[in-house]
């Protein structure tokens, strides 16, 4: 039966049927061509989006008489590139749509500006239209895959789709060729793939990597089969009581493994039917990465939300002792961490993460994961992370300290024994620790120690010690203004953290309580634009529509924080959709600005623009997670004034209607 426009904009969303293979030169694009012949037969309307053609006669064979849409030609770097066409595709709305390459790159700095960086976000919105779609992908093409396939084939795929994609879809055809039919057809000529030596080609098409590749294409596919038969006989994954089912934590550093624990932790979760979090802990080391760290933090966990994980950050003096206090609150059941990195003496005094872990975990599984050395390239430095600007005012300040205490020393000791002498000096320490951080104050305990002993212990003005008691004194000095100056600098540390969070929850509570107090929409405005700017540092602007459901800029005069160049296109495609988009979205993210759509449960209200003076205060999942409470609060007082301003017109219209009750009783 020929499915109609109607059936398309009845509301209901897109089937999504994805022709799935081990390689290039399966066949995935053959078969669904043939599929799509043997649907056209069937009366359905069928309409090919884009399929990569490749010079194949059997392909071109196929497309006759298939309707094409035209490809966008896209201009980028004075190169023009063809692409697939997603507004020509929305506007004609086929019943089913070919769309080959789910995987694929777009390229979103040319012009004219695509939307979406990836096709699979093409697909999504496609289906949303209720358009039903068909595309191809390669296994090696899976997020979760990208590490193993990389350690098979020692090619790293830099176009990857999320495994929820292709968990959501409606139905997966294997396109299975065994490895040596496969190698004949290159052979032959059939699959346009040149192999030379040292190329990635060569190391994908071999007969071990085919193999593997296969192996892995088969069990994701058997994978998906299960599942889909477990939720046949009574949807036994969502009556588990929880004790029943695992919870595992997977604990990630700014480091080069990051990256590969998720991945593991995602194949974890699908194997376990478990729950998965991925947690981040701010210790006051974290505090002074470098931007090389601080970016591969954001994309580890940006990572680990697109793989379906809940991401937490929390903080605390030590890594450990914080992963473990979380496992416990959340009845955690296993710990997934990454390789030990500190080996010898470095790992007696201070032990790793791992290490600990495995010493104190007890009741919990704790699985260390082995290391997938990276290329010589991207090795990191031995710490894991780059440090950041040494600050050597600071140090110059600590130096400073330590002349002070021994001025006031010499000002005491004609009246005070050595020991009230060494107060002062601990006292010097402490107050660098509690103002410059660690590395100072570990400075200034030394330099300490060294003057104490220079001026004041006999004999004088030399580093000799003529009294053997000193020796020890000095040493205990030593220790102990190191140890204090450590751990006031950890409470320091995590003062500046707690403090961030304790100001960024007070302004969603006064933002809370002001937006309660407020009546007119452009009240509202003035003060969600207000709370947003001074929480995120930057500026922000409330769009509301107008009675045709066309969004504007605010009438009112700018308060300090508004954004002015909001971009109204941007703002009403998130109106019209109700998705995000722009900066740290999957929507035209090389836009400077987000725009969050303000749900409610009567559709969308608005949408909320924020432009933040740092890119990396809306990056990070837990940021952006805080924003969309911001845009909850403010969507739900928006719903609020608008009933209210409905109110009086309800009103009058029962007083008329019972007045006319009367009237006709009269």
């Amino acid at each position: 039966m020929t499915k109609s426009r109607r059936d398309i904009e009845s509301g209901r969303r897109g089937r999504l049927k994805i022709f799935f293979g081990a390689s290039i030169g399966v066949g995935k694009t053959y078969a669904m061509l043939e599929s799509a012949s043997g649907a056209r037969a069937a009366g359905i309307d069928v309409v090919a989006g884009y399929v990569e053609m490749q010079e194949r006669p059997e392909t071109e064979r196929l497309m006759t008489g298939l309707e094409r849409i035209p490809p966008l030609d896209v201009c980028y770097r004075r190169i023009f590139r063809q692409e697939f066409d997603l507004d020509a595709a929305l506007r004609r709305a086929p019943a089913v749509l070919l769309v080959d390459e789910l995987a694929h790159s777009n390229v979103v700095d040319g012009e004219p500006k695509q939307r979406h960086s990836k096709r699979w976000q093409d697909i999504e919105e496609l289906l949303e239209a209720g358009i039903d779609v068909w595309t191809t992908l390669n296994v090696q093409l899976l997020e979760s895959l990208n590490d193993l396939v990389a350690g098979i084939t020692g090619v790293r795929q830099k176009e990857t789709v999320p495994d929820e994609i292709f968990d959501r879809a409606d139905e997966i055809r294997l396109i299975d060729v065994s490895p040596d039919e496969l190698l004949a057809r290159v052979e032959a000529g059939k699959v346009r793939v040149r192999i030379r030596a040292g190329t990635a080609a060569e190391k994908i098409f071999c007969e071990p990597s085919l193999f593997a590749l296969r192996e892995m294409a088969l069990r994701r596919t058997a994978d998906r089969v299960d599942a889909a038969a477990r939720a046949c006989v009574g949807n036994e994954g969502a009556s588990k009581p929880w004790l029943a089912r695992d919870r595992f934590l997977v604990a990630v550093a700014p480091d080069d493994q990051a990256e590969q624990l998720i991945r593991v932790g995602k194949r974890f979760a699908g194997a376990l039917d478990a729950e998965w979090l991925v947690v981040s802990v701010e210790t006051p080391a974290m505090l002074k990465l470098g931007e090389p760290a601080r970016n591969r933090r954001i994309q580890a966990l940006r990572l680990a939300e697109s793989l379906g994980a809940q991401t937490i950050t929390l903080d605390g003096p030590s890594a450990s002792a914080a992963l473990l206090e979380y496992a416990r609150l959340r009845r955690v059941t296993r710990i997934v961490v990454g390789e030990p990195r500190r080996f010898g003496i470095r790992a007696l005094f201070k032990p790793s993460t791992a290490t600990k872990l495995v010493r104190v975990g007890s009741g919990l599984d704790i699985s260390v994961i082995a290391r997938r050395d990276p290329p010589p390239k991207e090795r990191e430095p031995e710490d894991g992370a780059s440090r950041g600007e040494i600050h050597w005012n600071r140090y110059g300040a600590a130096l400073g300290i330590s002349l002070i205490c021994t001025a006031l020393a010499a000002v005491m000791y004609p009246y005070f024994a050595p020991a009230n002498l060494v107060m002062v000096y601990l006292l010097g320490a402490t107050i660098a620790a509690l103002r410059l951080g660690r590395g100072p104050a570990s400075l200034t305990a030394v330099m300490n120690v060294v003057a104490f002993d220079f001026f004041f212990v006999l004999p004088r003005f030399s580093l000799a010690v003529a009294d053997f008691q000193y020796v020890i004194t000095l040493a205990v000095m030593l220790v102990v203004a190191l140890v204090i100056a450590n751990l006031v600098a950890s409470v320091r540390a995590q003062t500046r953290v707690a403090g961030a969070r304790e100001r960024r929850t007070t302004l969603l509570y006064g933002m809370t309580r002001e937006l309660m107090r407020t009546r007119s929409t452009e009240d509202l405005a003035l003060v969600a634009v207000k709370h947003v700017s001074e929480a995120f540092d930057g500026r922000a602007v409330l769009l509301v529509p107008d009675s045709s459901k066309r969004l504007r800029h605010p009438r009112s005069a700018p308060v300090p924080g508004s954004l002015l160049r909001s971009d109204l296109a941007i703002a009403q495609w998130v109106f019209d959709h109700g998705a995000p988009a722009g900066l740290g979205t999957d929507t035209l993210p090389g836009a400077p600005v987000q725009y969050l759509p303000l749900k409610s449960d009567r559709g969308t209200l608005g949408v909320l623009a924020v432009e933040p003076t740092q890119r990396r205060r809306l990056l990070l999942p837990e940021q952006h997670h805080f924003l969309e409470t911001f845009a909850v609060q403010i969507a739900l007082a928006l719903e609020r004034a608008d009933l209210e301003a409905k109110r009086p017109a309800s009103s009058a219209a029962e007083e008329h209607e019972s007045a006319s009750a009367t009237i006709e009783l009269i």
